[in-house]
This record gives C-alpha cells, sequence and structure tokens, in this order.
C-alpha cells in the first residue's frame, strides 16, 4: 500500500511515496488513504491515460462531474475505488467525472467510503 499524497511529509522530505504493507488503510504521517498501487509517473495534471478496463468517454457519453478533491492524488484514489466497485470514472486535474447513468452509485460509494473505519 501506498501514499500516493505529494503534500505528505514523507514524500516532501524523501521524494518517494511511503509504502506500508496491506493491513494499513491509512498514512500514519498525514492521514491519506493508501493505495494498492502507485500511479504511472508523469505529468500530475495532465489527463489521465492509464489503462483501466473502461474504454475513454466519447461524445455518446454523458459525464458528470460528481466530486471535486483537493489533490489529483485524492481523486485519482476516489476513482479507482470506484473502478474496483464496477464504475467506470474519469479524472481530469482533480474532479471526478462519471457515466450520468451512474452518478447516484458512484456518489453512494463515495458516500460509504468516508464512513469506512
Amino acid at each position: 500500500m501506498f501514499c500516493v499524497n505529494p503534500e505528505c511529509p514523507d514524500f516532501i522530505l524523501d521524494g518517494a511515496h511511503g509504502e506500508y504493507v496491506e493491513t494499513i488503510w491509512q498514512c500514519p504521517v498525514c492521514g491519506a488513504r493508501l493505495v494498492p498501487e502507485l500511479p504511472p509517473e508523469g505529468d500530475a495534471d495532465a489527463p489521465d491515460e492509464s489503462a483501466d478496463n473502461f474504454p475513454e468517454p466519447t461524445e455518446a457519453d454523458s459525464l458528470v462531474s460528481i466530486a471535486d478533491f483537493p489533490s489529483r492524488a485524492a481523486a485519482e484514489l476516489a476513482k479507482s475505488y470506484l473502478t474496483a466497485n464496477d464504475i467506470a470514472a474519469w479524472v481530469t486535474r482533480t474532479r471526478l467525472y462519471v457515466a450520468d447513468t451512474q452518478a447516484e452509485d458512484a456518489r453512494a460509494l463515495l458516500r460509504q467510503a468516508e464512513n469506512e473505519p
């Protein structure tokens, strides 16, 4: 599990993302939720081009923004949670998008994740 928070004091001091055992879900330094793998390196503000099991949105897709996060890492974490629950999601900068037909389910999953210990 990795802390991908670019504002984590460990990352700022070491220049590397903290790595923790799989039984830890929250960074002990900054409190950010940990992710199972590091996102691909590159421009943090570039559009997400990582390969998911979901196609890129097309003009036929009606996407809606369901959340805005304080950092790209937080948005990517929420995206990974949604995709793990079979909801296609896309990130641009710090905003999270899903198909309008899945927006209600996605919002419910994110609220559920906020309430988990």
